[in-house]
């Protein structure tokens, strides 16, 4: 398949109207992709994946032409060298590259996510991070609780979060690229640069705020402040919801992560 990508990068690049580099790094994230879906917990398969993406990102132009010539598998190639190096793990919402093909497409970058996100700190300058496109209508969120707005926050590249759930008693949710570092804080336990935003979708729409602030290593919070009505939040708000929806800010409103959402409990 990878190598299928690569041979029609032009045709590829000029149907979806975006450019053969996208292309050609999008077809690297799929072999990744499928070999670590291949590998499983194998240790050496997993760095074998790494390692052949590496091999493709940095041979594109001369091993394509070496493996048409000679008739070289990228995988055999990739085998030669395993060992060699082993960059951080990545997960295949993280592959660089993907955006521009996505967007052309039409598609939801959760229509080829595989395993859910294992955080990246290190992506290189050139690594484009899906989550700089919002699927979700930010508009629609109505900042009425908690007496901050995040209103106008615009999604910062790397910074993506998902697996949101939310109970009676709490929620809680994981980082799938990046952390509040990108936001504005300091480190990953600094708690107070970067503020916790809910929505409960009542009667059809989005309503909801702070309730708390939150940090890279928090990946859990408590409800109790909504249930004291904090900021002016509904104590009934969490049981009339018909579904939630999450995202982290910057505390000077102008930076945020991505919008994960909840359909019920």
């Amino acid at each position: 398949f990878h190598d299928l990508i690569w041979e029609h990068g032009d045709e590829l690049a000029k149907a979806w109207g975006v450019s053969k580099q996208d292309v050609l790094r999008w077809g690297d994230g799929v072999l990744y992709a499928l070999w670590m879906y291949a590998s499983e917990d194998s240790r050496r398969g997993r760095i074998e994946a790494r390692v052949a993406w590496q091999v493709c990102e940095w041979s594109r132009g001369w091993y394509h032409r070496l493996k048409k010539l000679l008739g070289l598998h990228c995988l055999a190639y990739a085998l030669l060298l395993a060992g060699c190096s082993t960059p951080p793990d990545w997960t295949v919402s993280e592959i660089t590259g993907t955006n521009a093909v996505l967007r052309a497409m039409g598609k939801d970058k959760q229509e080829i996510c595989l395993s859910e996100g294992v955080t990246n700190e290190n992506v290189g300058a050139e690594a484009e991070i899906v989550g700089k496109t919002d699927t979700f209508d930010y508009s629609s969120l109505d900042w009425r609780y908690g007496g901050f707005s995040g209103a106008k926050a615009k999604p910062v590249d790397g910074c993506e979060i998902g697996s949101l759930k939310v109970s009676a008693d709490g929620m809680s949710y994981k980082w799938v690229a990046g952390g509040c570092e990108k936001l504005g804080a300091s480190s990953r336990e600094d708690a107070g640069a970067t503020i916790a935003a809910l929505f409960c979708k009542i009667d059809g729409k989005w309503q909801g705020g702070k309730w708390e602030w939150i940090s890279t290593s928090r990946t859990t919070r408590s409800l109790e402040n909504i249930k004291k009505g904090y900021g002016g939040w509904r104590k009934d708000a969490i049981e009339a919801a018909s579904a939630y929806a999450f995202c982290i800010v910057s505390k000077d409103g102008k930076k945020r992560t991505n919008v994960i959402v909840q359909e019920g409990r």
